[in-house]
Formats: structure tokens, sequence, C-alpha cells
């Protein structure tokens, strides 16, 4: 059963500031996110991605006081997405499902929680 869903859509150019605020980066994203990122060829295409999936995962819990970079998205060998959410507290019969898209002017995410 559906229990939440959530959607954001990022422009890409209001990621900028990360380029120049450290306090921000590690404020917003994991080491590990901020690795990633760093490791493509269009860097803030991936920051906006990061951004709206955690954005969508806010809209989909309703967990508006979770820090960001408590909501860590991981990759799989094969390149899909998933969250390590640091904390112990979800229930064994929640399962998430991400997904995110970019392009050189916006990025977009959806995040459907479901109960098994």
């Amino acid at each position: 059963m559906i229990v939440g869903i959530g959607t954001d859509i990022v422009e890409v150019s209001r990621l900028e500031f990360i380029a120049s605020h450290d306090a921000d980066k590690y404020r917003l994203f994991t080491k590990d996110e901020h690795a990633y990122c760093l490791s493509k060829a269009t860097p803030l295409q991936h920051y906006a991605g990061m951004w709206a999936v955690k954005e969508a995962y806010i809209k989909a819990t309703g967990h508006t006081e979770k820090p960001m970079n408590e909501i860590e998205i991981m990759h799989n060998v094969n390149g899909q997405t998933f969250f390590d959410l640091h904390d112990s507290t979800i229930s064994s019969d929640i399962h998430f499902h991400l997904t995110i898209s970019h392009e050189s002017e916006y990025a977009v995410a959806t995040v459907i929680i479901e109960r098994l």
C-alpha cells in the first residue's frame, strides 16, 4: 500500500552556491554525495538531483525537521539510487522507491513510500 508520495523540481542554477560555500555543502550533503557529484562531468546537475530527491522525501514523509545531510542518497553498482537514512526507527515493512532525472536546466525527483 502506498503511504506517501513526494515530487520536487529544482532549477540547476539554484545550486551554484554549493561551489563557493563550504559550510552549506556539509549541512546539506554528505561527503559521499559530494564525492559522487564531483566525479561527474556536470556536478551541479547531480547536486540539483540530490537536492530534489531530499525535498521529495520531506514531502512524502512530512518530516520537515530532518537535517538534509541525514537523508543520504546512495547508488548501487548499476547506478540505481536508494536512501541511507541513518535512522534505525524506520519500520522494516516500509520501502522507499525513488527516481531522479536531470538535464541542463532542471532536475526532478519523486519518492514513493510503500508499506509492504
